[in-house]
This record gives structure tokens, C-alpha cells and sequence, in this order.
């Protein structure tokens, strides 16, 4: 039998969340008009899903894939893929991207899939580090790191409506933020460990927490002004961060981190190799692919 593919509809999607990334599950209910989930039904059930999302910029960004064990390596993700294309079109979206790690295991599986659907070939974009909070607070800086007079940390979540404003004018500009490293996303940031770095009163810096696995909370967004790098403000900034994991309403559901640091983040990815790697227990690669779409691309397979 072929499994149907077919938009997953609202009333349907509690048989298709447990398919994706726990911080995802709520998407098609808090961002509807942005979320694309497509659903492979066999036998009256779910058997796949893909999940993605609508960017600013006009893009649609795959958030995940997933075929259940028994479905594997009939044309479920190849067919999940190519309705995307086709619901892209229809959108009028010109450019599909997804992200994923290496070593991974359907790494072959993956390059195989979006080599034979004309993706670009994938670029490396993040060091993706692990460790167990235990172990990082190990680390002798977690507990020394002090700010150099002048700096101060504060919760995000008191960022106020003018300095927001003022970030999102500044980003792209020199010494300032691309918007690959931008506080503000789509994605509910974590309030009890996300902080922000102030300097002289204006906000200089920041370290966005997401808890988008399980038993995870992820360092998504590490960021310091050029201006102030020098002053090496980042170590106490994350080592304020560990402080709060460690005493978070969640640390027993969430007791391992997860850092992202940008390959271009030149000085965050120095901090990375020598401040964190022996207290790691696991350094991984993460990657970009994009598919440009066409007016000419080939129908949908049915």
C-alpha cells in the first residue's frame, strides 16, 4: 500500500505531535498561519509526518521529518518532501531550507534524499556541543567569572519594549548581530535561564535558552558586542546562565545543555575549544541545505 500524503488538519494533529520536537507540538495551535505539517496516513493512520514553518523572509524552513520504522525506505519522506514543494509553490515561497547534524545516524539516508530532490549540496553553519549540567559546573570559570565594572546582567524577560526595538535596529550593522544570531524568534525562549548583558545601561550582549528536547535546555543564541568582546564578558554571562539551570524550576527534566555556537562567531567558537571542551561529552556539526523553487518544478508526486 501507498500512504496518502495530505496537510495534516487541526482536529487530526494530536495522532501526528508525537512525531516531532516536544517544543514544536504547539506550533499548528499558537502560530497556524506560519506552520506547514504534511501527514502520511496508512490504514486509517498516521505513518509520517514533515513538519515545517513560514520565515519572515519568505522562506519555508523544515523543522522535521519523521517515518515510522515499518514505513522506512518506501518513498514516504521523498513524497513528504516533494508535497512540501508543491505546497510551497501554491504559497508563492521560492526557497526551502532544512537543518541537521553530523555524525547522524541517516546521515546517508538524508544525502541521498535531497541529493536525488535537487537540494543544494549541505554546508556546515553550527558546532552543536553537549555536556551534563554536573559536569559543566565543574568547570573552575563557572564558578570565578566575574563582570569587569560597568556590565551588568539581567533576565531577558525584563528587556524592555525600547531596547527591543533598538536591537532589531542595529542588527546587521558593524559590530552588531546577524540575524542568524538574533534574540527574538518565533520559538518561546526559556524565561528562567535566557539573560541579557547591559553595559553603561544599553544592552550589549545576550544567551537565548530554548528547551526544545527532552531532558535538554539548548544555548540557542549566544551574542556580545564587537565592542566589548575584548573586555571577556561572555564567560560570566554563561556561567550566570549555569547558575540559573542549576537552580530552574525544571533542572530535573532538563538536566543536560546544549550549546550553539555559529562557525562565523570566530570569538564564541574560541571560548568553545578552550574553555569547554574536556568538560563536553559530545561535539557535533550542524548543517544548512536549500532548495531554490521554480515556476517549471515538476508536479507533485500523487
Amino acid at each position: 500500500m501507498i500512504a496518502d500524503i495530505s496537510p495534516v488538519a487541526p482536529a487530526d494533529w494530536e495522532n501526528y505531535a508525537p512525531m516531532t520536537f516536544p517544543a514544536y507540538r504547539g506550533l499548528p495551535h499558537s502560530a497556524p498561519l506560519e506552520t506547514v505539517a504534511l501527514g502520511a496516513t496508512a490504514f486509517g493512520g498516521p505513518v509520517g509526518l514533515l513538519l515545517g514553518r513560514l520565515q519572515p523572509e519568505g522562506g519555508i524552513e523544515v523543522l522535521s521529518v519523521y517515518v515510522m520504522p515499518a514505513w522506512r525506505g518506501q518513498g514516504v519522506a521523498t513524497r513528504l518532501f516533494a508535497t512540501l514543494e508543491g505546497v510551497a509553490r501554491a504559497k508563492g515561497v521560492g526557497r526551502l531550507a532544512l537543518v541537521f547534524t553530523r555524525p547522524h545516524a541517516f546521515d546517508e539516508v538524508l544525502g541521498r534524499l535531497l541529493r536525488s530532490a535537487g537540494w543544494r549540496e549541505p554546508r556546515p553553519r553550527l558546532l552543536l556541543a553537549e555536556s551534563s549540567r554536573e559536569r559543566i559546573m565543574q568547570a573552575p570559570w563557572v564558578r570565578r567569572a566575574e563582570l569587569p565594572p560597568g556590565y551588568e546582567i539581567f533576565p531577558w524577560a525584563e528587556l524592555t519594549a525600547e531596547e527591543g526595538l533598538r536591537l532589531r535596529a542595529v542588527e546587521g550593522t558593524p559590530g552588531w548581530h546577524r540575524r542568524e544570531l538574533s534574540p527574538f524568534s518565533s520559538e518561546p525562549y526559556e524565561p528562567e535561564t535566557s539573560v541579557g548583558l547591559r553595559r553603561s545601561g544599553d544592552v550589549v550582549g545576550w544567551v537565548i535558552t530554548h528547551r526544545v528536547l527532552a531532558g535538554y535546555l539548548r544555548y540557542t543564541t549566544i551574542f556580545v558586542n564587537e565592542a566589548c568582546q575584548a573586555h571577556l564578558v561572555a564567560l560570566p554571562m554563561l556561567a550566570s546562565v549555569m547558575h540559573r539551570h542549576d537552580a530552574s524550576s525544571f533542572v530535573r527534566d532538563a538536566d543536560r545543555a546544549m550549546f550553539n555556537v555559529e562557525l562565523d562567531n570566530k570569538p564564541m567558537v574560541t571560548v568553545l575549544k578552550r574553555r569547554f571542551m574536556r568538560y563536553l561529552t559530545s561535539l557535533k556539526l550542524s548543517y544548512g541545505a536549500e532548495k531554490l523553487l521554480s515556476a517549471s518544478s515538476a508536479p507533485v508526486p500523487q
